[in-house]
């Protein structure tokens, strides 16, 4: 589930925070 926070978070803070998370 970490995917579905990263997600949430990157709406939030920015698109990079969610291509970050990812592997």
């Amino acid at each position: 589930m970490s995917y579905v926070i990263c997600f949430g978070m990157g709406m939030v803070f920015g698109m990079f925070v969610c291509r970050r998370c990812e592997p």
